[in-house]
């Protein structure tokens, strides 16, 4: 079994590819299934496909190409001919004829023909992930047989992937499916983290089970489960005198918790939304502890990595400031 995941930024989705992976080794098992696998991960964090994922399924290599087209035109500030890109939209449109086409092909991870599960997206599923596994298994000769060329626009306009795939409608319907042996693999706890805290202490982890992930404390090996979602885009541990941590589900949504006195009990804070655009170039959130119960939550992009948008959160009060100036001005006396 082979997981290969390709992004820009050390993301938690990262941590769901490896999940995803001992899931699939887990289910090869239960069908006594020995070939090689590759899950192939194309990580979407510039949101080009606005939250949609793509699959492809092929037994074989594990090659895909993307392919560009351009056009040569002359530059009048130059003054010499330069190329020009062709949007992948309206290829169908022209006549490729006197367009310049480039290739360029994946390195494969080896030789060795294999069962290849080809995803791309912003976060992957895992119950789809293993129902497509699942049909290549016992299905191996349709998987050759239904093969064909297919493509997928890419991040440039005028970029596209080209891979060998069975038919978008047949993976379609075996995403949706209810497959027994799928079920009772995603039943098994897959822990994100191994725990190398001190156990005297509270330690905060997450694992996977059933196609969602809980969100745990451990306090002197007592394991105890604080919440449960549908996914996890940041998991931040805050080092301060109350052991806190914010969970993001999304780029614009998390959740805080913390410790409620010294009895195993603990609190979540309600659901904050953060007013930005979900497909801005987030990248990482740091959370800085300012004092008593104020935080910083600072958003940081991909291309300055520093914080383009700061929102203070209230712990105590579990309020989000979303508009600081007119929180300010509202306080403000005449």
């Amino acid at each position: 079994m082979t997981v290969r995941f390709k992004t820009g930024f050390l993301y938690e989705e990262i941590t769901n590819a490896k999940i995803i992976g001992q899931y699939a080794s887990l289910l090869c098992n239960e069908l006594k299934y020995e070939g090689p696998v590759l899950l192939d991960f194309i990580h979407d964090y510039g949101q080009s496909y606005m939250g949609k994922n793509y699959s492809f399924v092929n037994f074989g290599s594990d090659n895909y190409s993307s392919v560009n087209y351009y056009r040569t035109a002359y530059d009048s500030l130059i003054e010499e001919n330069v190329l020009q890109m062709v949007s992948y939209s309206n290829l169908n449109e022209q006549d490729l004829r006197g367009l310049e086409k480039m290739v360029f092909t994946t390195e494969p991870v080896d030789s060795i023909e294999k069962i290849v599960i080809r995803q791309f997206g912003f976060h992957f599923d895992v119950n789809k992930t293993l129902n497509l596994l699942h049909y290549a298994i016992n299905n191996p000769n349709e998987t050759i047989n239904l093969s064909q060329k297919d493509s997928l626009a890419s991040y440039l306009p005028n970029m596209y992937y080209e891979l060998n795939t069975i038919p978008k409608c047949k993976i379609d319907s075996i995403s949706s499916l209810k497959i027994k042996d799928v079920e009772k693999i995603i039943g098994q706890k897959i822990y994100a983290k191994v725990d190398t805290i001190n156990n005297n202490r509270i330690s905060y982890s997450y694992f996977a089970q059933n196609n969602c992930y809980l969100i745990y404390a451990s306090v002197n090996n007592n394991e105890i489960v604080l919440d449960t979602l549908n996914q996890i885009y940041s998991f931040e541990l805050n080092n301060d005198y109350w052991q806190s941590l914010f969970v993001f589900e999304t780029p614009k949504s998390f959740k805080y918790y913390e410790q409620d006195g010294f009895d195993n009990e603990f609190k979540k804070s309600r659901l904050h939304e953060m007013p930005i655009n979900e497909h801005e170039s987030i990248v990482f959130f740091d959370i800085n502890w300012i004092s008593e119960d104020i935080y910083f939550i600072n958003l940081l992009n991909s291309f300055e990595m520093s914080a383009f948008k700061i929102f203070p959160y209230l712990k105590r009060d579990d309020i989000l400031i979303t508009d600081f100036e007119n929180y300010i001005e509202s306080y403000r006396k005449d």
